[in-house]
């Protein structure tokens, strides 16, 4: 399995879980009580960080989801085929 492939599913997993959100939160407040409601949000926000150090190019280690231009350096949530950096492709 590609590192492309595997972060394209890593980042489909923390869209889901956004997308869930509103109905796993109330599970979360309910067994640990309301002072940690805001536990859930901790938990997605951890996965959409997490991601940018856990997929990284094998060569030069810059991240999948980060776009390195002249003028702009861009964080994005969806994966680069190639590296912005280096040129290799990830979809191999």
């Amino acid at each position: 399995m590609s590192l492309y492939f595997k972060a394209w599913l890593f980042m489909g997993s923390t869209v889901l879980c956004l997308i869930t959100l509103p109905y796993w939160q109330p599970f979360v407040e309910h067994t640990f009580g309301p002072k940690w409601s805001h536990l859930a949000l901790l938990i997605w926000g951890a996965l959409g960080f997490t991601a940018y150090y856990l997929f990284s190019c094998p060569e030069c280690g810059c991240s999948l989801l980060r776009t390195e231009g002249k003028f702009f350096n861009a964080h994005h949530p969806w994966p680069n085929r190639k590296c912005s950096r280096c040129g290799r492709d990830h979809t191999a």
